[in-house]
């Protein structure tokens, strides 16, 4: 992408700089059916200061195989439930565990102090012995 500036927006690279300074990025997280609750995977980065989420994307080529159920959940780890970001989110059902989708989260007001992100993956029923591993990308613009 070439490097331009048009109607309040600044476009460098991959960084796009939206009016009034805010800008855009994404921290990424892979978990795997081995990232237990005591075992979580790390994101690459945490959130800054004034961070504010504007999407989550999860991508994943297989759902889970579990009997029961299976879901994949996303928070602060110095959060109190570890959820603050997806709660458990359904990765057994081919809709929401395979493919490319993009759950309804809650809307965040700005994030005041950083936070490391972790993920983690959950079933019921018989265990499984496929799926995932599911990329969470959690996009966000500092202000």
């Amino acid at each position: 992408m070439p490097n331009e500036l048009t109607a309040g927006v600044a476009v460098v690279g991959d960084i796009n700089t939206i009016v009034a300074g805010m800008v855009q990025k994404a921290t990424l997280g892979v978990i795997a059916r081995a990232n237990l609750v005591g075992s979580p995977a790390l994101f690459n980065e945490g959130l800054p200061p004034n961070a504010r989420i504007i999407g989550v994307c999860v991508q994943s080529p297989a759902a889970s195989n579990a009997g029961t159920s299976a879901s994949i959940t996303v928070g602060f780890v110095d959060g109190v439930n570890h959820n603050e970001i997806l709660n458990a989110l359904d990765v057994k059902a081919a809709g929401t565990g395979q493919g490319q989708v993009t759950p309804n989260t809650a809307l965040f007001p700005a994030i005041a102090a950083p936070h490391q992100l972790q993920g983690y993956y959950t079933e019921a029923g018989a265990a499984s012995s496929s799926g995932g591993p599911w990329l969470v990308a959690i996009e966000f613009v500092t202000i």
